[in-house]
């Protein structure tokens, strides 16, 4: 009784920040309300990126006061000179609307526009690339928490072009964790369970059972979060949270992968390359992981890395190719979709990610369009009806592999109408026995 309330614990938990905020996931991509999340709402949008200025590949997260910025960029096919402006929204803990003024949480201009922009050079496909740093010298951020950033038309400021999310944090209170084999047999070859604990130190807290808001989020995917968590034990200034169950994840599989730094080139998984108004490139074929062996494999846990390796500015010179996918399966599932995944999906379902069932190579097969660099990507299986993707079924799970997992720590306190957040700690675990 015990395992099955666990269970339906972890599903809702997983479900709370789903890629679907409204119960039918089939209708999900046919609103275009505004959402509290990274989405992408026009076609002529590509390669949309946020991240800290210290790596391609650090997550949207930056110290309240330091000389830390965050770096938005993306491309527009329309290839002219548009205006785009943004502004940002201050969000609590569970990324809704905070209760703050724009005043409150904003210093400077609240809405400007985006000045940064270059033409791409020496491309099929033409683009224009636009780059934002915040905090800049028209804004800066006064308090931590949760914010979404977000980019829309001049000409039409009701139209949303660009959402993404990013956090403010300020360091104070400590996290020491332990990402571990589970010891609970049905789990125990391939979830990984992620105990933590929090020093508060210095920092005050009432009511240290009721006081944090934690989210444990595993490789930047939202819908792959634990929400709610509290803690075990209390030992005076520590807060424990050891669990077996509640703090449990999918282990998943290492991310599949390809290489297009190099359209001339057949690089690593690239079977081939055509031509027809742009590159068409075909990733070698892939086969489910379900069963199997667990097998190491280096990866960047679903990211991916813009560069063209014959070109100066990696921004502006990298082409656009059609990628086609195949995944090689002996019937299609008739109780679901399933869809190509990854940081070059926003980690978001859609029609433009859904692999399509080819009855004569008995294959699903499908394309996105994607600028030049190396990409991890994954298989993800959609229940019909079910507010929440699937990493296991066609990608196989282990309690092995090295994923990548983030710890946030909130806390309203006494007088505030915000959640601070007052600590963070993420890092590539390789799971210890």
């Amino acid at each position: 009784m015990k395992l099955d309330m666990i269970k339906t614990f972890l599903t809702l938990s997983l479900a709370l920040l789903g890629i679907w905020s409204t119960a039918k996931a089939q209708d999900y991509w046919e609103e275009n309300l505004m959402r509290f999340e990274d989405r992408v709402y026009t076609g002529s949008i590509g390669t949309v990126m946020l991240t800290n200025s210290a790596s391609p590949l650090a997550p949207p997260i930056m110290r309240l006061g330091s000389v830390e910025k965050l770096i938005l960029s993306f491309d527009d096919f329309n290839a002219d000179r548009r205006e785009y402006a943004y502004t940002v929204i201050h969000c609590d803990a569970w990324w809704n609307a905070s209760d703050l003024d724009k005043q409150e949480y904003i210093n400077g201009f609240q809405e400007n526009y985006i000045r940064d922009y270059k033409f791409s050079l020496n491309t099929f496909q033409p683009f224009t690339h636009y780059e934002l740093s915040i905090p800049n010298r028209d804004m800066s951020l006064l308090v931590s928490g949760n914010y979404l950033l977000v980019i829309y038309d001049v000409d039409d400021p009701e139209h949303v072009v660009i959402t993404r999310r990013f956090m403010v944090f300020e360091n104070l209170v400590g996290i020491t964790h332990n990402i571990k084999r589970p010891n609970t047999v049905d789990y125990r070859n391939t979830h990984q369970e992620v105990d933590f604990k929090i020093q508060t130190g210095g920092y005050r807290v009432d009511d240290p059972f009721d006081a944090f808001k934690v989210v444990v989020i595993q490789n930047r995917h939202w819908n792959m979060s634990l929400y709610g968590l509290q803690p075990r034990f209390v030992n005076g200034t520590e807060l424990d949270y050891d669990y077996e169950y509640e703090n449990l994840f999918p282990g998943g599989n290492e991310y599949r992968y390809f290489d297009t730094k190099d359209l001339n080139l057949l690089l690593q998984r690239i079977a081939r390359i055509e031509w027809d108004s742009l590159f068409d490139v075909y990733v070698m074929q892939d086969f489910s992981r379900q069963i199997g062996q667990y097998s190491a494999m280096d990866d960047i846990n679903g990211l991916r890395y813009i560069r063209n390796q014959r070109a100066r500015d990696n921004m502006t010179e990298s082409d656009y190719a059609r990628v086609h996918f195949r995944l090689n399966l002996d019937e299609p599932y008739s109780t679901g979709k399933v869809y190509v995944f990854g940081a070059l999906t926003d980690f978001n379902v859609s029609q433009e990610s859904e692999m399509i069932w080819d009855r004569r190579s008995n294959a699903y097969v499908g394309e996105l369009l994607l600028k030049q660099g190396y990409y991890n990507y994954e298989y993800v299986f959609v229940p019909d009806g079910q507010p929440f993707t699937d990493r296991t079924t066609i990608e196989g799970s282990h309690w092995q592999t090295k994923n990548e997992y983030m710890i946030l720590v909130y806390n309203r306190e006494v007088g505030l109408r915000y959640d601070k957040l007052v600590g963070v700690s993420y890092e590539n675990y390789e799971v210890r026995w």
